[in-house]
């Protein structure tokens, strides 16, 4: 699994950001015991602007202790055109996986630097977030 795999390396940190509130997040990731993974994000609940999450999520990394990591350094992986909209309006990359509404075809028309059938090939995924 993706997760597993980014947890176990040291130039790797995983943060949520979504448009979702926070408790709801919360309670879909720990349905499949994910949110164990995420020690801490930006969530809908805390930037009115959706764009603006990014930030959010460099700040809050960095009151949990994560390293500073620059925006061109950052990769955002999603399933929406919203998910590559935050990544473009902060200067990150953008992984676009075609595992919800929108397929193949609307992720790339969204601007997404990669795409994605699913994150079941370890190895593409890996390699899609420049690793």
């Amino acid at each position: 699994m993706l997760l597993e795999a980014l947890a176990s390396r040291s130039d790797a940190f995983v943060a949520l950001l979504t448009g979702n509130f926070e408790r709801g997040a919360q309670v879909k990731l720990e349905y499949f015991d994910l949110w164990r993974y995420f020690p801490c994000g930006a969530f809908g609940d805390a930037a009115p602007e959706r764009n603006a999450l990014l930030a959010t999520a460099f700040e809050r990394v960095a009151a949990c202790g994560g390293p500073p990591i620059p925006p061109e350094r950052t990769v955002i992986v999603g399933d929406t055109p919203l998910d590559v909209a935050v990544a473009q309006a902060g200067g990150a990359r953008s992984v676009a996986v075609a595992t919800g509404f929108y397929d193949r075809e609307a992720l790339i028309a969204s601007g997404a630097d990669v795409v994605l059938d699913d994150l079941s090939d370890l190895d593409e995924a890996v390699e899609a977030l420049g690793f």
